[in-house]
């Protein structure tokens, strides 16, 4: 499960603030909401404990059934190894949970200013930005993101090359 905390967003006449982050307002060419790609051990186990687990088990019970010379431990260790194996993939399987991230184009790069497990909470944050690009506000205006997923900063620089940037929280 991903760390959540809240963002502060400020936008005046010229700039945009997000957390520690500042964007003049007139150099932004787009805002987007993006789907992350789901991690590949989304939705998945931990096999090599779930092994380990379930051999232990059989090799005590095949161990009890040799000491004693009863066959019936042999069988018992082989069902009870199943299922504590089946039981150890469930319970450490990571479940999936969609993120969607804020990207502002600037006249540069790309940059992913925000990451949420709440798309509606970004669509409100991109149409509160982009009516700032169209007609920027006399007043200051703070909102608060909630749901924000807290981390180290990549940035997106080509075709598939990221770089880390560096904590953001």
């Amino acid at each position: 499960m991903p760390l959540l905390t809240s963002a502060r967003i400020v936008i005046n006449t010229r700039t945009l603030r997000i957390g520690n982050q500042t964007y003049a307002l007139n150099n932004l060419a787009r805002v987007q909401i993006v789907e992350l790609a789901k991690p590949s051990r989304a939705g998945k186990g931990d096999i090599k404990r779930a092994i380990w687990g379930g051999s232990g088990v059989y090799c005590v019970f095949t161990l009890i059934g040799l000491l004693t010379g009863a066959d019936a431990f042999s069988g018992i260790g082989v069902l009870l190894a199943v299922g504590l194996g089946i039981l150890i993939y469930q319970k450490t399987k990571e479940p999936y949970i969609p993120r969607y991230a804020l990207v502002l184009e600037t006249t540069g790069n790309p940059r992913t200013a925000l990451v949420s497990t709440d798309r509606a909470e970004l669509e409100s944050v991109s149409v509160h930005i982009t009516e700032a690009m169209e007609n920027p506000p006399e007043t200051e205006q703070i909102y608060t993101v909630h749901n924000v997923i807290a981390g180290d900063q990549y940035n997106l620089v080509g075709d598939h090359n990221i770089g880390k940037v560096g904590k953001t929280a």
